[in-house]
């Protein structure tokens, strides 16, 4: 029987991807950037079945979810797999907390299918299967810096961006919360759109995206780290005024923003950044990681977890 295992890391959107031109599609309103963490992966292994069926299990239970058989379905037409396929996703982190499990979790799927194809595509390519699944997924195919910008189906994929920051770059991972968000992104999205605030968001994403990519192509962390936390505060800003408010970040999330205010008086080099979750994500230098971590478990008890650059796309046959 054939069988792919592929494995994926998510990725932290340092500007965001925060709302699409076309929902069939998925393509973005305007370009973001990411960094693919190391510490949060998923792996995902595909196989023929032996009933024909399609079949899709996610840390061993069995969906019935639309989304994620849907998702499969548009796979297999993509890569011209006819028989029955099985899909067994394992999630090496809390998922649906505002943790990117889903671009993990669609990347390594598409990197399954792949394999399980035969068909040699290139990453390009398979950020464009992945996209289908969770638009941020795209960036997930690749290691370490990755951008996505708008196009067509065909053109609007990531590549990989090079940075002397890579050497150095670290990020603290604060989880306030492992629960489920109560709105996913999908529908967040479109929330967000009623806010007064959300076209002058997606402008300045365009000018934030700009500024980041030469940030990262001169290595400058302060520079990056700046545009990372006026970004994400704007998108902040844009969920709160829409109607009805769209919250996602908690008490303790926004008490460890000012403690990233704060660390970087101390000269501490510390950037505050959260996705569509109540969790926290602080950017820093390698050499800091480990003091921030321990400040925010002792001021606020939060558990968190030091992650650095992460791999791309695996895939690998059994």
């Amino acid at each position: 029987m054939n069988l792919s295992l592929a494995s994926a890391h998510a990725n932290l959107a340092l500007v965001k991807y925060w709302g699409k031109s076309d929902e069939d599609l998925i393509l973005p309103r305007s370009p973001s950037l990411s960094l693919t963490l190391d510490a949060l992966s998923t792996t995902c292994v595909a196989e023929g079945s032996t009933t024909g069926e399609d079949a899709v299990f996610i840390d061993g239970e069995k969906t019935e979810s639309e989304r994620d058989l849907n998702y499969l379905r548009f796979l297999k037409a993509e890569l011209g797999l006819e028989s029955g396929v099985i899909v067994r996703s394992v999630n090496h982190f809390p998922q649906a907390a505002g943790l990117a499990s889903s671009a993990s979790s669609c990347a390594a799927m598409a990197g399954a299918l792949v394999g399980l194809s035969g068909k040699n595509l290139s990453l390009p390519a398979i950020s464009r299967l992945a996209r289908h699944g969770s638009g941020s997924a795209c960036r997930s195919v690749y290691e370490g810096f990755a951008a996505w910008v708008e196009g067509d189906d065909q053109t609007s994929v990531a590549q990989p961006l090079e940075s002397p920051l890579l050497e150095d770059i670290s990020v603290v991972i604060c989880l306030v919360s492992r629960e489920f968000k109560s709105i996913p992104s999908r529908l967040g999205m479109r929330m967000a759109q009623s806010s007064p605030l959300y076209e002058d968001f997606i402008y300045q994403c365009h000018r934030d995206f700009k500024e980041a990519c030469t940030a990262l192509r001169l290595g400058d962390l302060s520079t990056l780290g700046d545009i990372t936390e006026r970004n994400t505060l704007a998108m902040n800003r844009v969920n709160q005024t829409a109607r009805p408010p769209l919250i996602y970040p908690r008490e303790k999330t926004e008490m460890i923003c000012e403690l990233a205010k704060q660390l970087r008086e101390e000269g501490i080099a510390c950037w505050y950044t959260n996705d569509a979750g109540a969790n926290a994500f602080l950017i820093t230098q390698e050499q800091f990681a480990p003091l921030i971590a321990q400040r925010v478990h002792s001021r606020f008890d939060v558990e968190t977890i030091i992650a650095g650059p992460g791999p791309g796309l695996e895939v690998r046959h059994a």
